[in-house]
């Protein structure tokens, strides 16, 4: 089955499907050396079908039970240099964009407790808009990348977790500053400040690469899980191979980088830095004298100075909270979202984009996709005319998803 977090106006639903078979395309002069490679994969299953691939030869449909089943099954034919065809669309991927869905939906199906449906049957709905709550999350950190604190703006709350012991502060703040005794003891303050608010958007400036990846590894050596998403998941977190950047999977919620962002929305600047950023677009900059040389100054305000610390560490997310504001930034993620499919805290994505849009017009006029660098005919399509049916009863905008099985909830 599918699991889908959406977006509604009565708050966050999270919605799976009956079970979904999971497919890929083979040619169909091919499938006979195939099926004897894959005779020990379990849950595959052939069809044969009305389509071609760019070459114009017949091509048949190679099912599985599990995704996973099909990955291994491609790791097999590649082996092997059987062409195997669409083997790399996600189940959730797929499930969306041949229904034409991009990402606002109507869903109906069983009450299955509280903001959940089981069944669930999703349908295009043009036009719908979430209202999402943000927050602004930024951490400081020492050279070494030991975790000083953690500030959290946003869903009406400016609150900062601070390591160590609680000292009187000079005067008074205007903000929540809590102290916590050990690095694992922050972790879990910050899992029970995103339980009680529930912001659907985390924002930040470099807020993966940075952020979220020290806040990972932080958790990981303290033992305590980093609960980023709705129900109390825990982050997942992928490096990329090149070993210069990672993947952070949340369910429920958006991670959208303020970087990223702004250059997708076409912004440029001679530096990305938030000091420099802020400067331009707000006339403002960060609290602290030395914003380009700032680590001797944070590490002597977490050692004699904690309040001035938490102060530096709260005007950082509210100036990319203002710089969000200032550029409309979420808006303009949503309308990305709604006509390429792609999820609003995705950086980059052009050919997902494409694919997610040109696929299912491809496959009604009778043609799989070809792999990336084939070389083969490509034939032209004509205009899909392809209707939605009707939809059915809740307004809802898709944000994250994940393929789900009773065995493993991360098959992939």
């Amino acid at each position: 089955m599918l699991e889908y977090w959406l977006a509604t106006d009565h708050g966050p639903l999270c919605v799976r499907t009956a079970p979904q078979p999971q497919v890929a395309f083979v040619p169909a002069a091919q499938q006979a050396r195939a099926q004897q490679l894959l005779a020990e994969v379990p849950g595959l299953s052939w069809q044969t079908l009305a389509l071609k691939d760019f070459r114009q030869r017949p091509v048949v449909g190679l099912y599985a039970e599990q995704y996973q089943q099909l990955l291994t099954a491609r790791a097999s034919l590649r082996a092997s240099a059987v062409d195997l065809y669409e083997a790399d669309i996600r189940p959730p991927d797929r499930y969306l964009m041949e229904r034409f869905i991009t990402a606002p939906v109507r869903v109906a199906g069983q009450g299955d407790g509280a903001s959940r449906l089981a069944n669930a049957r999703l349908r295009p709905q043009d036009g719908y808009r979430p209202r999402l709550r943000m927050v602004s999350l930024d951490i400081e950190t020492s050279e070494r990348g030991d975790l000083y604190c953690i500030g959290l703006q946003g869903c009406g709350q400016r609150q900062v977790f601070m390591l160590g012991a609680p000292v009187n502060p000079p005067e008074a703040l205007g903000f929540d500053l809590a102290w916590r005794p050990t690095r694992a003891a922050l972790i879990e303050a910050l899992n029970a400040w995103l339980a009680e608010h529930d912001p659907d958007v985390i924002i930040g400036w470099n807020l993966v690469q940075f952020d979220v990846r020290v806040l990972h590894e932080q958790a990981r050596r303290e033992g305590v899980p980093l609960r980023l998403g709705r129900d109390g998941q825990a982050l997942r977190w992928r490096e990329h191979p090149d070993g210069n950047h990672g993947f952070a999977e949340v369910a429920g919620r958006w991670l959208v980088d303020g970087i990223e962002a702004l250059r997708s929305a076409t912004w440029s600047f001679p530096s990305f830095s938030l000091e420099y950023v802020a400067r331009q677009l707000l006339g403002d900059g960060k609290a602290i004298s030395t914003p380009y040389q700032r680590m001797d100054e944070i590490n002597r305000m977490f050692a004699e100075d904690q309040p001035a610390l938490a102060r530096y560490n709260l005007q950082d997310c509210e100036l990319v909270t203002r710089i969000f504001e200032r550029t409309d930034l979420l808006a303009f993620l949503l309308e990305r979202s709604s006509v390429t499919g792609l999820p609003g805290d995705r950086s980059g994505g052009s050919v997902a984009a494409f694919t997610h849009l040109y696929l299912p017009p491809m496959h009604r006029q009778g043609f799989v996709a070809p792999n990336l660098g084939e070389k083969c005919l490509r034939p032209a399509l004509a205009a899909s005319s392809w209707i939605p049916g009707p939809g059915s009863t809740i307004r809802c905008w898709c944000w994250t998803t994940k393929a789900f099985t009773p065995r493993s909830s991360a098959p992939f």
